[in-house]
This record gives C-alpha cells, structure tokens and sequence, in this order.
C-alpha cells in the first residue's frame, strides 16, 4: 500500500552566514524519487516565499522584533492550518527551524491536545535578550511558549501558545544556561543525548508512546540532531549526535505508532558539503519520514512495496 503526504515548503533563512537554506526545497524534490520507490507520494502545495528580511539580520532585543515583517511567516502559519485539515498529513520543509513558529504554531492550534516532539541538538528556548548568538532559528519555542508574553506581544497571529506539558525534547547536547533554567522551571519532559546513549532509543520511545498516549502530534525534526559524521549537511553541527539507527527505532518503535499529524525538516544546507555529503543528509532525512509514515496514512487505491521490504535498500547510505 502506498501512502500519500502533503508538502509544503518553507526555504527561510534568517539569521544564515552560511548560505543555501533558500535552496533546500528545490534540492529536496530532486530527491522525491528516493521515497517514490519506498511507496511515498507528494501532494506539493508549493512554497512560501523566503521572508525579506536581511539573512544575516541578529535578534537581541524586543526592539528588533518590532523591525521585522512577518507576513510571510503568517502566510505559512495560514496554509499549515488549512492543510492541516486535510486527511493526510503534512511535511514541512525547511529552511531553518524558525518555520517552526508557523508550522508548530498552527499544529497547536489545530490541535491543542497535541504534542509536539522537538528533535533537535538544540533547544531554541532563547528569549532575545539572553541569546548568545542573535539567530532566530534560536528562539521558536520561547515564542510559542510563550515565555514572558513574547508571542502576545509581538506575534499575535499566532491564536494560542503551546503548554510546555505537551512539549518532549529529543537530543539535546547543547543548551545555553538560560535555556536550562527555562526548561527546568517549566518542568519540560527532556530526553538527553546522553540520556539516549544509556537507556536507548527504544525505551525512550516508549517512554514517549505512554506519554502521548495516541494523542495527535507534530514532530520537528532538526537535522543537527543527528551526529555530524552522518549528516555533514547543515550550518550549525554539534558533535556526536544520533544515529541513523537512532532514528529508524524512534520512527519504526514509536511514530508509526503515533497520531503523527505533521513533520517538520529543517536545517538540511544542499551547499554545506560535497554532492556525496549533501546526498547522504538527504537521506538521513528521509529516512526518518519514511520510518514515520510509510504505510501510516494509506492513498486512495495505492499498491505498492512494503516498508519492510524496501528497509535496507533505502538504509545503505
């Protein structure tokens, strides 16, 4: 049985000094018939336009907010929630992880007793004033969370916040303080790189399973989560890092076994890297999508190859 997704694109890059974010769609539908052999069709809604905002433009403080035209993240806000209300689900396309505010933030609202699952090397729990690096691909969760009135204040298209008890970080191996304080004050369910490296993946995924408990869900998926020897691929590296094997468990052992509503990728640079090097992240990525929704959500009248059968040819990368 085939499956059948939606995909929308969203090459933002803001806050980029390593250019080639903007690409990333184009190059991800040079690669759509790597999934096509494993049973996975596209509905392509198109892209959203790369917001005009100076790429290498810093955020530090509420002022800087103010400078900036958000209309084209509203507009992406704005179709993710009529997509979402269709019966298949949704692939998001990044981009850097700021699409998140529109992605995740119309998942929320479509759904607010969803999780939302955060994979990622990263929190992006920044606040303007205490972000080291200025970058706004560093402060999605602060706004959608809400975190000292910021997404009232300043993002009111956004219609509500997300509840940090429907939040689960995945991979994190490099938080600021701010960060940490925040995630520990707001008693944020947290699964540590290190805490993957001793329990597994396994356990944590069902660890996640009892939580959502069927519940919908909005997976955002960083690609800097993955160690680097595996995914070259993206501006922001962090060493060590999940595998691929990592991934396959977490989609095979718990996703497939989720409500998963929609799918965020993000930070996957097609000129970060040689052409092998930027194929191998590709694939990574696909990888993930594949474990998550091949066979999940059937077509109309689609025949086809088994996941289980396509697993390790697509998997040799």
């Amino acid at each position: 049985m085939r499956t059948l997704i939606n995909f929308l694109g969203m090459s933002f890059e803001v806050g980029q000094y390593k250019s080639g974010l903007d690409q990333s769609t184009k190059a991800c539908r040079q690669f759509f018939h790597y999934l096509k052999d494993q049973g996975i069709d596209f509905v392509d809604h198109g892209d959203i336009q790369n917001p005009n905002i100076d790429q290498k433009v810093k955020i530090y403080s509420d002022s800087d907010l103010q400078s900036i035209e958000w209309s084209r993240y509203e507009a992406a806000y704005i179709k993710a929630r009529e997509i979402l209300s269709t019966p298949y689900p949704l692939l998001n396309w990044g981009g850097d992880h700021s699409i998140a505010l529109a992605t995740a933030g119309a998942f929320t609202s479509k759904n607010p007793e969803g999780y939302v699952i955060w994979i990622d090397a990263h929190a992006d729990l920044n606040l303007p004033e205490h972000s080291m690096s200025g970058n706004l691909h560093g402060m999605p969760l602060a706004v959608l969370l809400n975190l000292n009135g910021i997404r009232t204040k300043y993002f009111k298209w956004l219609e509500c916040s997300l509840n940090p008890a429907k939040l689960i970080y995945v991979g994190l191996r490099d938080v600021d303080l701010f960060e940490k304080n925040a995630i520990e004050s707001l008693g944020i369910k947290t699964f540590q790189y290190k805490d993957i490296q001793k329990s597994g993946m396994k356990a944590v995924a069902e660890e996640i399973l009892v939580m959502t408990s069927g519940n919908p869900v909005h997976v955002s998926f960083d690609i800097d989560s993955v160690d680097p020897r595996f995914a070259p691929s993206t501006g922001v590296p962090v060493k060590s890092g999940l595998t691929p094997n990592d991934l396959n468990i977490l989609g095979e052992e718990l996703l497939k076994k989720s409500n998963v509503r929609s799918l965020d990728i993000v930070e996957v640079n097609p000129e970060l890297g040689t052409s092998s090097q930027v194929e191998r992240t590709f694939l990574i990525a696909f990888n993930l999508l594949k474990s998550v929704f091949n066979n999940n959500y059937p077509g109309d009248n689609y025949d086809g190859i088994s996941e289980r059968d396509s697993r390790e040819q697509f998997t040799q990368i």
